[in-house]
């Protein structure tokens, strides 16, 4: 699990936001993977409509920190 944290915190340098299928492209993750990693890491995640498109944020636990 603290691969897919790596693979995640490396593929959202440089955006605020991300698609969730793009994280999936860039990680070379599965859709699974990157689904837990997301939840275990305390991203924020949204989804405007049901079947829209879900947003994935930068790491909500960085940005408290700062």
């Amino acid at each position: 699990p603290s691969e897919w944290g790596r693979r995640l915190a490396a593929a959202m340098e440089g955006g605020d936001r991300k698609s969730f299928w793009s994280l999936v492209e860039a990680t070379r993750l599965s859709p699974g993977a990157v689904w837990q990693g997301l939840l275990l890491g305390g991203w924020r995640l949204e989804q405007q409509e049901f079947y829209g498109e879900l947003e994935v944020f930068s790491n909500v636990r960085s940005q408290n920190q700062v």
